[in-house]
């Protein structure tokens, strides 16, 4: 049975260590790291019994065990923070490291902008489609070539901090190649005006 290594925190430690770095709340510190979760930003491991039986207690006592990587899919399910649960996962822990990249790139907690002086707030992935669909929308109507997965970062960035958002430009572009925009982008070879030609 794999157990958790000495540079891992479990799910209470992980909310202290944000609430300390961060000068957040711990909701604000729980809502973060569930955001960083479903947005794969952590690495995180967690127990997970090789039984079948319906009584999760009665599962979780199973004497074989196997632990396990959550998937961003995983932390959209039920989390108890103080038994360290998340999903059908028990035992879960998060890598120091993971953490760390995090809070220092993706700066999605609320407060710890608010250290910076930076008053936006960090965009949720329905932020960043919506802003990247709307990229798109402005370029159809106005006749203008679709922007590529780099070119769609500024654009992004200009109508996230409308609003009082942002977002890196790493994470756009990861939302970006989702196959929903990936249609709207021209084919490799092809240009506006070969488009419109065809069109007529």
């Amino acid at each position: 049975m794999g157990l958790p290594s000495p540079d891992s925190l479990s799910l209470s430690q992980a909310v202290a260590f944000v609430m300390q770095v961060c000068h957040c709340s711990k909701r604000e510190a729980k809502q973060a790291l569930q955001q960083a979760g479903l947005d794969a930003r952590l690495v995180a491991a967690g127990m997970i019994p090789l039984s079948t039986h319906p009584n999760p207690r009665i599962r979780e006592a199973h004497p074989v065990q196997r632990r396990e990587s959550l998937r961003p899919a995983d932390w959209g399910g039920p989390i108890d923070w103080d038994t360290e649960k998340v999903s059908r996962y028990f035992s879960v822990s998060i890598t120091r490291l993971s953490i760390e990249q995090w809070l220092n790139t993706g700066r999605e907690v609320p407060s710890a902008q608010g250290t910076s002086g930076d008053k936006l707030r960090p965009a949720r992935v329905a932020n960043i489609n919506e802003a990247i669909r709307a990229v798109y929308d402005d370029a159809e109507r106005a006749g203008q070539k679709p922007p590529n997965v780099k070119e769609v970062v500024k654009p992004v960035q200009a109508k996230l901090r409308d609003n009082d958002l942002e977002a890196s430009g790493r994470r756009i572009q990861e939302r970006a190649e989702a196959e929903e925009y990936k249609k709207r982008r021209r084919k490799p070879g092809l240009t506006l005006a070969s488009e419109r030609r065809r069109q007529d």
